[in-house]
């Protein structure tokens, strides 16, 4: 090959490259666009009623998918969220159904509810602080703040314990923790590698919930927020 048929084939590829990454952007302000409109109308359908209720049931004509709500103290986060047959679905998906690159905020497809012993909960880290954005704040100590999740049932609050870096390839399946047996592991685990703890130790018989959503320390890496609620059981 020629050195000129080199430079030109170098170009070529260059080209290709800021056409593709133009391409990827536009689609994602669309999307960026189209989420914001979508979680608007979700929130008017499902605003507080009387009693710090919300109206589920309607929520679930517009995604089928839809089994509660989850509104950080700040209200920078305020989603429904959903759980789908696999921990893919929603990653593309916004809680309407409809694709979406913001996807959803999802349970882990392996729990049963919000009771669960050990509950998973994700969603991306949007740069524009859309979806679980505002959870890099969370990596400075003082920051983590409570959350509120409702159910059809009523709704609870979930305080921070612990804040953690961890792989992404790290496997936790919430049927493991079932009898509540075992989660000591677990905080072990996050606390080795924690950013930092927010009071003592929560105790195996509490409910747990971690939220969980990417972050860029290393390729892979996760930021992990351990939350304990209240009990569900009696919201």
């Amino acid at each position: 090959m020629s050195k000129k048929r080199l430079v030109d084939l170098l170009i070529l590829l260059v080209v290709m490259g800021l056409v593709y990454q133009g391409g990827k952007g536009l689609i994602l302000a669309r999307d960026q666009k189209k989420s914001q409109k979508i979680y608007q109308d979700l929130r008017q359908e499902a605003s507080p009623q009387e009693g710090e209720k919300r109206d589920l049931s309607s929520l679930q004509e517009e995604g089928a998918d839809i089994i509660g709500w989850l509104t950080s103290a700040s209200g920078r986060i305020d989603y429904p969220l959903v759980q789908g047959g696999d921990n893919e679905t929603y990653l593309h998906r916004a809680a309407s159904g409809e694709k979406n690159a913001l996807g959803a905020i999802f349970m882990d497809y392996r729990n049963q509810s919000l009771k669960d012993p050990l509950v998973l909960v994700y969603g991306h880290m949007m740069k524009d602080d859309a979806m679980f954005g505002p959870l890099k704040d969370f990596k400075e100590e003082g920051q983590a703040e409570p959350f509120r999740f409702w159910t059809e049932e009523g709704s609870f609050e979930a305080r921070p314990k612990l804040v953690s870096l961890i792989p992404g390839e790290t496997v936790l399946d919430p049927r493991d923790y079932q009898d509540g047996q075992g989660k000591e592991g677990v905080y072990d685990f996050l606390k080795e590698r924690a950013l930092y703890e927010v009071g003592p130790a929560p105790g195996e018989e509490e409910p747990w919930i971690l939220l969980i959503t990417c972050s860029y320390e290393w390729h892979n890496a996760r930021l992990a927020v351990l939350m304990v609620a209240e009990d569900p059981k009696n919201p």
